[in-house]
This record gives structure tokens, C-alpha cells and sequence, in this order.
């Protein structure tokens, strides 16, 4: 684990400019004082003291007060000095959020993960930083960190993750059971963040989401960042495509993803000890079955799985890709568990929301492919139906995605029209690389 920052990452460390200039600006005029010490005694003689000395040492008195007392830069050296380099993140008085990404390998093709993690650190999760401007002002500072399940992935050996990022990390938890894995990576955040999350009013909680995803989900990083700042960051939030099995158990879909607040977190791990003993440990299936084990704490922790559709009642989590989704091509215990929450699964256009923020079971080919046609919609546009599933056919989608049909223009629309022109409009920009 790593050990705690030294520095309080959360706080933008900024240069005081102005002081290091008023400190050289203030030694100039010592000096300068200096030498009308040495004028003042070779001028002022016997004969001119009666009328030299009075003007001398009103000169004098005026330099030395002057270098003494704190003023502002003049404005001929205001005007001449080198101009400052824009700051890396924005101004302290704009505000700056912390979203780190929890990112679990999925049991689903194992021999596929480094090849997936690259197609991620490519497409959405390839910026440390996110400027996002009109109607909310802040920076996102994005943080990855790569959760190995057994302390070493199957096709994760060190060579394969070379180039990381400066953003990510790799993680190896003590335990090798799913759900237990997810109340120790939030301990690991606070630790690494050097967050007290015992203290209730500790305003650092304001400013940190935490979002959990498998290697085979797709973020629609600027739809998240949107929907998240609409959000009150300081309240217990835990949002995610929410399903029911029966009256006892609700959950939020691992595959598709959940985004817990910082608030929400510091809460879960403050009382994870008390449900890990009382409901996961003697229950071998919620300890294997992360999202079902996790919501389940959480809802003992008071905080209830919060409702994520949008004003037309269209989910913004899907646990399939853009095309089976948009079908309706479910599997029976998904239509199953998403009418006993009264959240039916629909087709064509009214599945999604424009404000989609995850599409899951995508490999890492179909996430270059998605992520470009979102992006560059402009040329997809300017394409023959038929010329777009060519290119689908091309890649290695898995056996849990689809490739659409050519003649199915809802398709088209969700992804080109729906999602490709949300995202211009809200108002993002990238920041660094690492």
C-alpha cells in the first residue's frame, strides 16, 4: 500500500509571485540607500551642511521608510517583468474535484486485461485533468487505481504495465474476495489522500467522488463529470443502474458501474467492520458477489441506492454495449430484476439517456471504436451505414456484445446524434496528460 502524501493532495500548492518580487524590489532600495549614504558625505561639506543636509536627509529618510514598508511593485517593473505560466489546475477560487476510478479486473476473458487497460488509458481515462467551464467552473483531477484481484493478473505482468499513466496505479489487496477487496481499496483512498474519514465535518469529503468499474466498462467521462456536478458532492450519494432480486436484496450493478460520494464512503468504511461480521462473513455468496455485497452495507449504513434515471426515465448505466442495449437484447434475470425495482428495460431510443455515463461487457476494440464515434461523430456521418458495421465486423468484440444491424437507425442516432452531441455542449476540456 502506499504510504500516506506528506502534502495534502486535495489543496492546490501555489507560488507566492508577489512576494518574491516585493523582496527583490526592497533589496534594490537598500542598496540603493547604501550608496546615497556615500553621496550624502562626499556633497554635503562644511559649507553646503546649512543647505544640503536638510534636502539629504529628507531624501535618505523617504528611500529607507520606502524599503522598509511593504508596497506594491512599481509599474514600470509590473510592465517589464517575464509574464507567469498559466497554472497547471485552475485558480484556489474555483473549485477542484478529486475522482478516482476503481478499476477490478472482470473474471470475463482474463487473457484480455492489459489489452483492455490500454484501450482505457487511450480513450476516456487518458487525461490527470478535466477543465470543465460554463454552468460549472471547476477542475476534475482524475485518478486511476487498477485493483489486482489475486496479486497478479493473468496477462498483468509487469511488462504489460509499463506505461502507465503518472494518474494510475496498480493495487493488490489482502484480500482475494470480491466484496471485502471494495471496503479496502476506500481505505487505501483515505489513506492516500490523507483523509480523516472518521470526522464528520471534514470538508475534503466535499470534493471527492469514487467510482467503481470493471476493465470491460466504458466511461462517458464528460456525461459523468456533468451528472456528478449537478449533484451535492457534500451529501451520501451512491448512484449506479439499480436492480432487485427480491425484497431483501437491491443492489447497484457492479458491471455497469456505481459512483459513491465521499461523504457516502467515509460512511460505508466507518461501519464496514460491523456488516462485514454480522451479514458478509458467514454468507459465502455476499462475499463473492462484490455489487449485491456492497450495496448491502450500504444500505446498513442508512445510505439507499439512489435513483439515476433522467427526466424521461432513461437509464444513464447500462450493463450491455451500445447495441444490444439499444435492441432490447437482454438476458432473462436482467428484465427480471429491473421490473421487481419498477425500472423496465427499453428499446431503441428511450433506453438511453443522452446523459449516458457507462456501457459495460465492451472490450477494448469496441471501446476505440465507441469513443471515436462519439467524438468525431462528423465522420461517422459522412459514412454508408453499411461502410459502419464493416468496421464493426473488423474487431474482437467478445461474446457478450453485438455488432448492429446496418439497417438500424436508432443505433445510429444514440450514438452519432444523442451522445455524440450532448457531450459538445458540456462545455469540457482536457487538461494534462501524464
Amino acid at each position: 500500500a502506499k504510504a500516506p502524501h506528506t502534502s495534502h493532495p486535495f489543496t492546490d500548492m501555489a507560488v507566492d509571485v508577489d512576494a518574491n518580487q516585493h523582496a527583490k524590489y526592497n533589496k534594490n532600495l537598500l542598496s540603493f540607500a547604501s550608496i546615497t549614504r556615500q553621496v550624502y558625505s562626499a556633497v554635503c561639506t562644511r559649507k553646503a551642511r546649512i543647505l544640503g543636509c536638510l534636502g539629504c536627509s529628507l531624501l535618505l529618510f523617504g528611500l529607507v521608510s520606502t524599503s522598509s514598508s511593504s508596497v506594491p511593485v512599481p509599474r514600470t517593473r509590473q510592465m517589464r517583468s517575464s509574464p507567469e505560466p498559466e497554472p497547471l489546475l485552475k485558480p484556489p477560487s474555483e473549485e477542484v474535484v478529486n475522482i478516482v476510478f476503481l478499476v477490478f479486473p472482470t473474471s470475463v476473458d482474463n487473457d484480455r486485461h492489459a489489452e483492455r487497460l490500454q484501450a482505457m488509458f487511450d480513450t476516456w481515462a487518458r487525461n490527470e485533468t478535466i477543465r470543465q467551464f460554463e454552468p460549472f467552473k471547476r477542475t476534475w483531477r482524475i485518478s486511476v487505481r487498477i485493483i489486482n484481484k489475486h496479486g497478479n493478473m493473468r496477462a498483468g505482468k509487469k511488462s504489460d504495465y509499463h506505461s502507465l499513466p503518472a494518474h494510475a496505479r496498480i493495487w493488490s489487496p489482502r484480500s482475494n474476495d470480491p466484496t471485502p477487496q471494495f471496503a479496502w481499496a476506500l481505505s487505501e483512498i483515505f489513506r492516500e489522500y490523507n483523509i480523516a474519514h472518521t470526522e464528520p465535518n471534514t470538508l475534503d469529503l466535499g470534493n471527492l467522488w469514487i467510482v467503481k468499474i470493471d476493465t470491460i466498462t466504458y466511461v462517458v467521462l464528460e456525461n459523468m463529470l456533468h451528472y456528478l456536478s449537478q449533484l451535492d458532492a457534500s451529501a451520501p450519494h451512491f448512484l449506479g443502474r439499480r436492480l432487485r432480486i427480491d425484497d431483501e436484496y437491491v443492489f447497484c450493478s457492479g458491471g455497469a458501474g456505481f459512483v459513491v460520494s465521499g461523504r457516502a464512503a467515509a460512511r460505508y468504511v466507518s461501519t464496514w467492520d460491523d456488516c462485514f461480521h454480522e451479514s458478509i462473513e458467514t454468507n459465502g455468496w455476499l462475499m463473492g458477489a462484490r455489487d449485491v455485497g456492497v450495496t448491502t452495507c450500504f444500505r446498513k449504513a442508512g445510505i439507499e441506492p439512489n435513483v439515476t434515471l433522467d427526466d424521461r426515465q432513461r437509464q444513464r448505466f447500462h450493463i450491455f454495449g451500445p447495441a444490444r442495449t439499444v435492441k432490447g437484447n437482454m438476458d432473462g434475470w436482467m428484465t427480471d430484476y429491473s421490473n421487481k425495482i419498477n425500472e423496465p428495460i427499453q428499446k431503441g431510443l428511450e433506453c438511453c439517456s443522452k446523459e449516458s455515463v457507462t456501457f459495460h461487457y465492451m472490450e477494448g476494440p469496441e471501446v476505440r471504436l465507441i469513443d471515436d464515434m462519439i467524438h468525431n461523430s462528423a465522420k461517422w456521418l459522412r459514412m454508408e451505414s453499411d461502410e459502419r458495421v464493416a468496421e464493426w465486423e473488423k474487431i474482437n468484440i467478445g461474446g457478450y456484445s453485438a455488432v448492429p444491424d446496418t439497417d438500424n437507425a436508432e443505433m445510429w442516432s444514440l450514438l452519432l446524434d444523442h451522445l455524440g452531441s450532448h457531450i459538445k455542449k458540456n462545455h469540457v476540456s482536457a487538461g494534462t496528460n501524464s
